[in-house]
């Protein structure tokens, strides 16, 4: 036989978990919540296809160094709907267009922050030439990306130069 203790843990556990349950059916939430875009008119392979053309588009024309760039502009540049490449970015590269775009962005402020002829500039500098509006959003999507500050990265690679 069950001792009493073990038998009033065991009934309020399973109190616990109906409570649980009831809570989650009255507010409409869901155990398995549904797929993002699982409804989308786009299928996977169209996504796929969608992320190649802008990528080589953005890489081909660099269009990350405009500092204004738009989704609506981006969807100009490869005949598109701006919902669909919305989707398409969120969708295959779990990304935003903001990260997206950014990831470029700090991509290219690399390279500039290695160059030799740069060194005269201030990070601000560098950061707008890269495409980024200001010294802050720079700050921060370097941060981001890279788990360094600008200054960080800089002192790292020339450490390993020297």
């Amino acid at each position: 036989m069950i001792e009493w203790p073990v038998d009033i843990i065991f009934l309020s556990s399973l109190c616990i978990l109906f409570c649980v349950l009831a809570m989650k059916v009255n507010t409409g939430s869901t155990f398995f919540p549904e797929q993002k875009y699982a409804n989308s008119s786009i299928k996977s392979n169209i996504y796929d296809g969608l992320i190649t053309k802008v990528k080589n588009s953005i890489e081909s024309k660099k269009l990350y160094l405009n500092g204004k760039l738009t989704l609506n502009e981006l969807a100009k540049s490869v005949n598109t709907n701006p919902k669909y490449l919305s989707q398409a970015i969120n969708h295959s590269l779990e990304l935003s267009f903001v990260d997206f775009i950014n990831k470029y962005r700090v991509e290219e402020s690399k390279k500039q922050l290695l160059k030799a002829d740069n060194s005269i500039l201030t990070l601000e500098a560098i950061g707008l030439k890269s495409g980024f509006n200001s010294k802050s959003s720079f700050f921060r999507a370097f941060k981001k990306h890279t788990n360094l500050t600008p200054k960080q990265f800089i002192e790292t690679k020339t450490s390993i130069n020297s």
